[in-house]
């Protein structure tokens, strides 16, 4: 009978050992899998909540996630056009002698292709990219210029809702230009453009602003870089409204740790002083 007991027993020690050694295993190729995981990125939250093909990032000043498309063409519409005041350009780090009115555009674009002859929108949601442009008339050679005659328009505010073709450069950090000039489109892109997700806006000039034309510009590099650095700015109804924002939200179009609006020293006179017909 004990040897029996002992017989017993070896079994259950044997079961309790290969039980044992089940865990062993199963805890060791865990430890292993965990191994392989790609180390979590230490970029910002809004890289997390990326979707397969396109990319996010935090806008630099701005305080918000933005949607953004790969580098490439696409096709847009635009919802604002604002005038940005006279501003002093800088091309090649060299300063101009005159100041030129500077033309804003928000515009909303969207991914396609082109499958069976039929044009189809790619993405669930527009990226919004906001354009600066010298509005200059009179130099052929100028985006402005190419702009306006590709689109059959002739003035600013003949840009407010039209579906254009845009081909973006996206940088490493996320954020989108406009390459070269805006262009039209197809019949078939155009009539593919979606309308507009908010309603736009149309400023001819700084006097005429309104708070909703302002925050819909980015407020770095739209009101920061040029309608701060306007020479034309002082006593404005946009120098009003930007002065009244900042009441509730001090670090309006202000980078993060700074706190002077001059940049770059753009905000000087011009030597010659813009014919309307040069103006917006």
């Amino acid at each position: 009978m004990a040897k029996k007991d002992k017989v017993e027993l070896t079994k259950k020690e044997l079961k309790a050992k290969a039980k044992e050694l089940a865990q062993a295993e199963a805890k060791k190729a865990a430890d292993k899998s965990k191994k392989k995981e790609p180390k979590k990125s230490k970029t910002s939250k809004a890289v997390a909540k990326a979707v397969e093909g396109d990319s996010w990032d935090e806008s630099e000043g701005s305080g918000g996630d933005y949607f953004k498309l790969k580098s490439g063409k696409h096709i847009g519409r635009i919802r604002s056009v604002v005038s940005l005041g006279q501003v002093q350009f800088t091309f090649n780090k060299v300063l101009d002698d005159k100041a030129t009115s500077a033309l804003g555009l928000v515009i909303e674009v969207w991914s396609y292709k082109i499958k069976n002859g039929k044009v189809k929108v790619t993405c669930d949601q527009p990226a919004i990219v906001y354009h600066v442009m010298k509005a200059l008339n009179g130099n052929p050679k100028a985006n402005y210029t190419k702009t306006k005659k590709a689109l059959g328009i002739k003035s600013p505010d003949q840009f407010k809702g039209l579906a254009v073709a845009i081909e973006l450069f996206t940088s490493e950090k996320g954020y989108m230009y406009v390459h070269g000039a805006l262009a039209s489109l197809g019949l078939a892109e155009a009539k593919a453009t979606p309308k507009l997700t908010a309603k736009g806006h149309c400023v001819p000039n700084l006097d005429k602003m309104t708070k909703e034309a302002l925050l819909d510009l980015n407020p770095i590099t739209q009101v920061k870089d040029y309608v701060l650095q306007a020479v034309n700015l002082e006593g404005t109804e946009a120098e009003k409204l930007i002065a009244k924002i900042r009441k509730s939200k001090p670090e309006y179009a202000k980078l993060r740790g700074k706190t002077d609006d001059k940049g770059k020293g753009k905000n000087k006179k011009p030597k010659k002083k813009l014919s309307e017909s040069e103006e917006y």
